[in-house]
């Protein structure tokens, strides 16, 4: 069975609609017309060059000092439309995707499907929609109306070890499990469960767990395992012993809820540093943590308190990770514990503030790392060690995943890479796209390795 690389995962031939027990209702009688949701196909266009940002709403940023670029870096890449999801079919009106999609197989097949949440229009009868795709065709496989999306967490993983994916959403207060077949179990707390959700084998036992606002819950029955840690937002190996994390605003936690570190200073977010260790965004700048947990270092660099996502890598192997930042208008690109490297600038379309979040990976395995924008609704693809445009596609505009980074794996197993991107138009300009599309590589030159998904616990309807 192919898996992404990742804690948090999650599709069955035919189509089936499931109405989860304890949320909601059947979704309302399908209208007469019906979307056009099939495959379409967009000419890729070309980037103005990377060039300096300015001013930045009140702040400047530095003068750049380049770094060397990656010498065997290809020149750019073709990139097309492999699929699109528009709206439901039941209700054109349910079309909306503030979510960063998550990715997993939940009818066992070995293919892995994408999982969202899609908010109606103002006004619309159906309110929210839990959907999962065919990740090679975007084909339907589940509809769970009414999840109370907006103000959920969702997941997608293998709770009890049958190769084929739960996905877990708070709802309501609740944690619910369900799968294709229906609910699974509800864990219904006297205080609400709803702020937090991250899955994973928190004590290296292999069974799954589930951290959540009540603390820990057993991932196959739901039932509460430790009251503590309730708390954590983000989770991952940070010290290489094999075990997880889980990180709060300022204390690390063990499985056991033990505080095993404590943070210099209040997070804003927490990302794994290449190399091993940690990163913790402030309000001062980055903070960076070894491998022993402890802070080594600290890079001033330009943060505004809204940022929560970001990446790293080391882009030129020079042994000094590099920290790219999403900020409302500007990708920029930082040495830590060094200078700022570049910025490329990129107004945000109207009614968004900006895509928050972007992804360092290898794309074509040329040793050449990239780093993927979704400024706008589309994938900006950029030279990690020059800032140098690398490819894009033209899709409209759109708001999009804000925190959460994109998902990147083969979804239909032709050896090249696919990035899953969002949109919405909600209460923003009509001529925005909504929906979900897949892009890919027109060559399938994307044979690198999909890079792992953060484990974290953000809002999906703010995502």
């Amino acid at each position: 069975m192919r898996r992404a690389p990742l804690l948090m995962l999650l599709s069955v031939a035919g189509c089936f609609e499931v109405n989860l027990r304890f949320i909601g209702d059947p979704p309302p009688p399908p209208p007469a017309a019906d979307p056009d949701t099939g495959t379409a196909q967009i000419e890729p266009t070309t980037v103005d060059p990377a060039e300096p940002s300015g001013v930045q709403q009140d702040y400047e940023l530095p003068l750049a000092e380049s770094m060397d670029a990656c010498a065997t870096s290809s020149s750019s890449f073709e990139l097309e439309l492999a699929w699109e999801w528009t709206s439901w079919a039941d209700d054109p009106r349910v079309r909306h995707v503030r979510t960063t999609p998550q990715l997993g197989d939940i009818d066992g097949d070995g293919a892995l499907d994408v999982v969202f949440i899609a908010v109606a229009d103002d006004g619309a009868d159906q309110s929210d929609v839990l959907f999962a795709l065919d990740g090679r065709t975007g084909d339907q496989i589940l509809a769970v109306p009414d999840v109370y999306g907006y103000a959920t967490r969702f997941a997608v993983v293998d709770l009890d070890g049958d190769d084929q994916d739960e996905i877990i959403v708070t709802s309501k207060g609740n944690v619910v499990a369900l799968d294709v077949q229906g609910t699974r179990w509800v864990h219904a707390p006297e205080r609400d469960c709803a702020s937090h959700l991250l899955p994973g084998d928190f004590d290296d036992d292999g069974d799954v767990e589930l951290a959540t606002a009540c603390g820990m819950l057993d991932g196959a029955t739901g039932t509460l395992l430790a009251e503590e840690p309730s708390c954590a937002r983000t989770a991952f190996d940070a010290d290489g012993d094999g075990t997880i994390e889980l990180f709060c605003d300022q204390t690390v936690h063990d499985n056991l809820g033990t505080v095993i570190a404590e943070l210099e200073r209040p997070s804003l977010g927490v990302i794994p540093r290449a190399g091993g260790g940690f990163l913790v965004k402030t309000e001062e700048g980055i903070d960076t943590y070894d491998v022993s947990l402890q802070r080594v270092g600290s890079t001033p660099t330009l943060l505004e308190p809204s940022l929560l996502a970001a990446c790293t890598a080391d882009a030129d192997a020079d042994g000094h990770a590099e920290v790219f930042l999403p900020l409302e208008a500007d990708l920029t690109a930082w040495t830590l514990d060094g200078p700022h490297r570049w910025s490329t600038h990129r107004p945000p379309v109207e009614g968004s503030s900006g895509a928050r979040t972007c992804v360092a990976v290898d794309l074509d395995a040329d040793g050449c790392t990239e780093v993927i924008w979704p400024q706008n609704g589309a994938p900006h693809i950029h030279d990690a060690t020059t800032g140098a445009p690398r490819g894009t596609l033209d899709l409209g505009e759109a708001n999009t995943t804000r925190l959460q980074p994109l998902p990147i794996h083969d979804l239909d197993g032709d050896g090249s890479l696919d990035i899953v991107i969002n949109g919405s138009a909600l209460g923003e300009p009509d001529t925005h796209w909504t929906g979900i599309r897949v892009v890919r590589e027109a060559h399938g030159a994307w044979v690198g390795e999909a890079p792992p998904l953060l484990l974290t616990g953000a809002r999906s309807g703010q995502d």
